[in-house]
């Protein structure tokens, strides 16, 4: 969907003010990180977050997937609870 937010001009040292439309609807605030795009003549930009590279892992699809799976499961009742972090370790290697 395309709006039209507002006009803003390019100031010194190219910094533009951004709309207050669109810092509501983006939910952007002062300090966020936006990655610039140049598209059919048009710049657009896209609102991102920076992480640390020991925690990229986290943030694919498989892992997420398995997370999304783990809650299913947890909201099922599909858990086993111990009453020791031995009781625990006994249980999975024994399997």
């Amino acid at each position: 969907m395309t709006v039209t937010a507002g006009i803003s001009k390019v100031a010194r040292h190219f910094q533009i003010t951004v709309p207050k439309y669109v810092r509501e609807s983006m939910d952007l605030h002062e300090g966020d990180m936006v990655n610039f795009e140049v598209r059919d003549g048009m710049v657009v930009f896209v609102p991102v977050v920076l992480r640390n590279k020991d925690q990229a892992y986290f943030w694919t699809q498989s892992w997420q997937s398995d997370i999304r799976e783990s809650k299913e499961n947890f909201k099922k009742g599909n858990f086993k609870k111990f009453k020791s972090i031995k009781e625990m370790r006994k249980y999975f290697s024994a399997k």
